[in-house]
């Protein structure tokens, strides 16, 4: 198996073992359309809040390196 089929069985293998609840589905991108304005007014708090979460998380958060956070953050608002 090369490197992207190993790849591949990862991904399929993390998708099958999210719960159906938990999936995005198409009806998840229309309300994700239809509220975009709203969304975009919150993006600052959006991008703050995950990055908080991250952070706050030790598997996460050594992930980063001193001093990255607003790097990333810049790269999520893009």
């Amino acid at each position: 198996m090369d490197l992207k089929e190993t790849l591949l069985a990862v991904v399929r293998e993390t998708q099958e073992n999210i719960p159906p609840e938990a999936r995005f589905r198409e009806e998840d991108a229309e309300v994700l359309l239809r509220n975009r304005e709203r969304i975009l007014a919150l993006k600052d708090r959006i991008v703050q809040g995950f990055y908080d979460i991250l952070f706050a998380h030790p598997r996460t958060a050594q992930v980063f390196r001193e001093g990255e956070r607003p790097a990333r953050e810049k790269t999520l608002e893009g």
